[in-house]
């Protein structure tokens, strides 16, 4: 019997088409989107010999996107998206009235929240996004901030160290408060049981209702989800694919810590401390906003497959047919024994249309490597190495503010390791005068949200 080919090729561009509406934004994503399941676009042309597994997954993916598929065919149920080339949307800018930064480094929960409301007074706002230190009660803390803040919409999470305007704290609460003119409308929505199942129909069934539009029709340039997780439920791949699956809107945030004890951590909304949970925020700015993601690190011209995974635990056991150890080793350059000095500076970088997203190794079982970030069956990694974080984020902040009309207000969700490596080198000032005078805050991750779940990065939201 003569095996068929093409067909995966067939699915893989209908799909494309699609989803991203000819849209060269959407498209980038969606590819991206594909490779963060395994599935790797430009492995596939016309005269790949089909794969059944690949097939079904296409068809899965298909129908989780709500697009039918008719035996090689992908036809969709009705025109998704309509084509759009820019990626900031075009409106209007804030003032240096309408948004607010706050911090305090009271230890108290009551005197902090009361250090806050001081410097808030005579602000209103409709939304307030906060971060603060595990080394606050968090029931208590989530209570005082809904009762003092409230009839806004009150939301954050536990971190691993603080950023406000430019500086890195320990042991703070940062926040920022958006008026009307910034923020109208938003929902927020809380998974629960994320480690069990995680499953964000009603949250997105509870969005639907609230803007009275279905999901898959929200305009990305118009809305902007943004989502804290559970950093030690390793639920974030599970949780950003759903939500992937349910809509173009792109979701941006992090995954919440607690100082890095490897404890607990939490989010909040509406008076309560939530574990093993993922907030989901959705909003739609009445004024412009990107997001830049940016990572520092040159991609090298070594490559490794993993041939052999435990994908619920994070775990390569293969790479290129050889014990993951020894094969990461040799592209190293190194001895096996002296891997982990590397884990940092040389991490692995899915790559797709050229974009990176970084996955760190996290500790050695054996001759296996358990990474921070979930790895499917073929995955294609590239070895990374290390570039300089100030110089390369001002360049791409540079690069993207040129884009823009205005800067009002950034909200970084920065990796720890960003956080830890540029305290080590005493560069917190250096990377903060980055963004000059512009409102900002931020906190220090384990683990990145963008398309998927990434380590090692900087997912930046920029306000017009």
């Amino acid at each position: 019997m003569e095996l068929s080919k093409g067909k995966i090729k067939g699915l893989i561009d209908k799909i494309i088409e699609e989803r991203s509406g000819g849209n060269p934004l959407l498209e980038h994503l969606t590819r991206a989107k594909m490779c963060m399941k395994g599935i790797f676009p430009d492995k596939y042309t016309e005269e790949t010999y089909d794969d059944q597994v690949i097939i079904d997954k296409l068809i899965d993916l298909a129908k989780e996107l709500k697009i039918k598929v008719y035996a090689s065919e992908v036809m969709t149920l009705k025109s998704l998206y309509n084509k759009k080339e820019n990626t900031v949307m075009s409106t209007k800018t804030s003032s240096g009235n309408d948004i607010k930064t706050i911090f305090t480094t009271k230890s108290d929960v009551s005197e902090a929240v009361q250090d806050l409301k001081k410097q808030l007074q005579g602000f209103e706002f409709t939304m307030m996004i906060f971060f603060a230190s595990s080394c606050f009660n968090p029931d208590e803390l989530a209570k005082k901030m809904e009762e003092s803040f409230s009839p806004a919409c009150v939301f954050g999470g536990t971190t691993a160290g603080e950023i406000i305007n430019g500086k890195s704290l320990r042991n703070s609460i940062v926040a920022m408060a958006f008026n009307s003119t910034i923020v109208d409308d938003v929902n927020v929505q809380i998974v629960e049981n994320i480690r069990e199942n995680g499953d964000v129909s009603k949250a997105f069934q509870a969005f639907e209702d609230h803007f009275e539009e279905p999901a898959s029709d929200m305009d990305f340039q118009k809305y902007l989800g943004l989502v804290l997780i559970d950093g030690l439920s390793q639920s974030e791949e599970k949780i950003l694919d759903r939500i992937g699956d349910k809509t173009n809107v792109l979701f941006v945030g992090g995954s919440v810590a607690d100082d890095l004890k490897g404890h607990k951590t939490y989010v909040f909304s509406k008076g309560r401390a939530y574990s093993n949970a993922a907030l989901l925020a959705l909003f739609k700015p009445q004024v412009g906003f990107a997001v830049l993601k940016t990572q520092s690190f040159d991609v090298l011209n070594k490559t490794l497959t993993a041939t052999k995974v435990n994908e619920e635990r994070r775990e390569v056991i293969e790479f290129n047919g050889k014990p993951a150890v020894l094969a990461y080793a040799e592209a190293l350059g190194v001895p096996p024994s002296e891997v982990t000095k590397y884990f940092n500076t040389n991490p692995f970088g899915l790559v797709s249309d050229g974009e990176v997203f970084v996955r760190n190794p996290a500790f050695l079982l054996g001759d296996s490597i358990t990474l921070y970030c979930k790895i499917s069956e073929g995955t294609v990694l590239h070895l990374l190495h290390g570039r300089d974080i100030v110089s390369d984020t001002k360049k791409a902040f540079e690069e993207k503010r040129k884009q823009m009309k205005n800067i009002s207000a950034i909200i970084d969700f920065h990796c720890c390791f960003r956080f830890l490596n540029l305290e080590q080198k005493n560069a917190q000032d250096e990377y903060g005068k980055i963004f000059g005078d512009i409102p900002n805050i931020g906190f220090a991750t384990i683990g990145e949200a963008y398309v998927g779940h990434l380590n090692q990065t900087s997912v930046i939201v920029l306000f017009e």
